[in-house]
């Protein structure tokens, strides 16, 4: 009898279970959605994301993935090489890091569904590698064929580079590592080889998938890989939860390979559900004041003229889109029986004047003819929110990952609905950030982030003072808008400065600048300064693209906290739930020599709003001083980009 359940299970399921289903395909040991080694051409839904723990022989990998896009995933890998030493005098195994990308050429449909991808981009080297490969899937069964160049170029199966005949430059290929953070796209698709790797995914039963592939990987033994013993790899993975993973792998005969995945789609999440109080008022204006509350917008006046009902609302940035808040007002409504032929709108965020919604006849309402029916006072407000958050430090010269757990408590004063006062404490619960020792090779021009493990030696059995700010708030107009800060704004620097935005909500852009001086914290992380400061000051420029390709832009130029003088360039992909997604890197006066490993800087970021701030990070391979920006915690537009449109 269980047999024929499972039988009739997978007939019912087996025609759709591997088309980039995240249930069904898991990340490869590099983090690529793939089978073991190799990757396929499956890809998870937009809003995806997932984060893969590998052990291998001789190399340990941990692997951050997103997916912005359904046709793009990106992700960036730290890896450590057991037996292969550091180098520069330092008693340890070898640390590496790089980014990874794939692009979809098309969906399965009658022919197989087709991907291209690069390994190691801008990294040094030690994984870089290209290739083409085909998915096609049958019943519980997953079959993919590729061709790789690089490092994927190993094998029986390697051919002369067809790439070649076109042009014999495709035959050279710059096989040494470097100091990375280059795209090197001389070596895309070039080598004297190329050669053909592939496998099959079979799902046993609803719990478990068992993969097999033909492995064409090739790295030099002089890396510490040891020569391989066969070229085939075998793994069983446990796909029984939703949103863990667990594989065990048996790969090229030599050694056995365990990881661990966690992996989700928020597109269904929804960050601010409505939510209903039962208030106890008894008139419907009352009521919808109560329900607006209670769902975190602020109501400071309800009017009525004739069939018109007029709300000024407020919401302090706890909403990331303004169809969320549109939602909740309109539920507020509902359940506050309130029936009105037109409702006008003025949304306002921290005192911020941010939109008006109007119907046509607005112009024709005699404003004497107005009825105040509520107007909030204006006092002063206290909020307050504990919290839990995991600080990671990984790549390390001391070791591959220190993290603490820490204690948070944020708090939030508003004088006014004007002058806004937050502060930021925090305790270390467990750390291990103790034997972080080993000092920054490069400090040029000046050192603002390199001396980050000065700051982490003094988190054990402490109370932190992570931010202690005042921020003033002010709209000139609906479309011109300031805002002057200053106090501690994060672990590193204190200081002064302004922030102006021209921002009208019907284009789609924004410009501003911001102006700092800032002040370098002393490592107790107490109210006492270092000797240095400087003043720091970007040009902004935001761009929001709502068609076809949907994705946020922000470029700025100006000196960073180093002195250096460049640009940055951020660009992103935000979902109306809060999730966000990006990349960014930035180039400045400082070359790529005196920046030394990682030439410039760059990062991903991404935040899913559940569980308070544990999946809210920003990756950097390294810390360097370059292109250091201050952190500040929030911006004007952060605040209004909902806004538009």
């Amino acid at each position: 009898m269980q047999y024929k359940t499972k039988l009739v299970f997978l007939l019912l399921i087996g025609n759709f279970i591997f088309s980039d289903s995240i249930k069904y395909n898991n990340p490869n040991n590099h983090g690529v959605v793939g089978l073991i080694n190799t990757p396929t051409a499956r890809f998870y839904d937009e809003s995806s994301a997932a984060f893969t723990a590998y052990r291998g022989d001789p190399d340990r990998k941990i692997t951050l993935t997103l997916m912005p896009y359904d046709w793009f995933e990106a992700s960036v890998f730290y890896t450590s090489i057991k037996g292969l030493p550091y180098g520069n005098g330092f008693n340890q195994d070898y640390k590496d890091k790089g980014f990874n990308t794939k692009f979809r050429i098309k969906k399965e449909g009658k022919l197989p569904a087709i991907a291209i991808g690069f390994n190691d981009i801008a990294g040094t080297g030690l994984y870089s590698s290209e290739y083409i490969v085909g998915s096609y899937g049958i019943n519980n069964l997953d079959i993919s064929l590729g061709i790789g160049w690089g490092r994927l170029s190993g094998g029986r199966f390697k051919y002369d580079n067809l790439f070649g005949d076109i042009d014999e430059s495709f035959l050279i290929r710059d096989s040494e590592t470097d100091q990375g953070g280059k795209l090197n796209t001389n070596n895309y698709f070039s080598g004297k080889d190329m050669a053909f790797f592939g496998g099959v995914s079979y799902l046993i039963d609803k719990d478990w998938l068992f993969k097999l592939e033909y492995d064409s990987t090739d790295i030099p033994l002089s890396f510490g890989f040891p020569e391989r013993s066969a070229s085939y790899n075998l793994s069983f993975e446990y796909i029984g939860n939703d949103n863990f993973a667990l594989a065990l792998n048996y790969e090229r005969e030599d050694y056995i390979g365990l990881k661990f995945i966690w992996k989700g789609n928020s597109s269904e999440y929804n960050s601010k559900p409505f939510k209903n109080n039962q208030p106890y008022e008894t008139t419907p204006h009352g009521k919808l004041r109560s329900l607006l509350d209670f769902n975190g917008i602020q109501v400071q006046k309800i009017s009525t003229s004739g069939d018109y009902l007029i709300l000024d609302v407020d919401e302090y940035n706890s909403y990331s889109s303004l169809s969320s808040i549109e939602s909740n007002l309109e539920n507020s409504m509902d359940n506050s029986n309130i029936n009105y032929e037109e409702v006008i709108v003025s949304y306002s965020i921290n005192s911020l004047k941010a939109k008006t919604i109007e119907s046509s006849n607005f112009a024709d309402i005699d404003s004497n003819n107005i009825e105040i029916l509520y107007a909030r006072e204006k006092d002063s407000t206290f909020s307050y929110s504990p919290n839990f958050v995991l600080r990671p430090f990984i790549a390390g010269r001391e070791d591959f990952l220190k993290v603490a757990l820490m204690a948070e408590f944020n708090t939030q004063y508003i004088f006014k609905n004007k002058l806004f006062w937050s502060t930021n404490l925090k305790y270390a619960l467990w750390q291990n950030f103790d034997d972080l020792y080993i000092p920054p090779i490069d400090t040029y021009p000046n050192q603002v982030r390199s001396d980050v493990k000065d700051y982490l030696n003094n988190f054990q059995d402490r109370l932190i003072l992570g931010r202690s700010q005042l921020d003033f708030f002010h709209s000139f107009s609906e479309n011109n808008h300031i805002q002057v800060s200053a106090g501690i704004f994060e672990e590193m620097f204190s200081g002064y400065g302004i922030e102006y935005l021209w921002n009208k909500n019907d284009l789609p852009f924004a410009i501003g600048f911001e102006a700092f001086e800032v002040y370098k914290r002393d490592y107790d992380l107490a109210f006492g300064l270092l000797d240095y400061s400087n003043i720091t000051g970007h040009v902004n420029f935001y761009y929001e693209n709502n068609y076809i390709l949907p994705f946020s832009l922000q470029i700025s130029y100006g000196e960073y906290l180093a002195g250096d003088k460049g640009y940055t360039f951020d660009l992103s992909r935000r979902f109306n739930n809060g999730v966000i997604m990006g990349g960014f890197f930035s180039k400045t006066d400082v070359t790529a020599e005196q920046f030394g490993e990682g030439s410039f800087d760059k990062g991903i970021y991404f935040k899913i709003p559940i569980y308070g701030d544990w999946f809210n990070s920003l990756w950097r391979p390294l810390t360097k001083d370059p292109g250091a920006k201050l952190i500040r915690k929030n911006n004007l537009y952060d605040f209004l980009r909902k806004y538009k449109y």
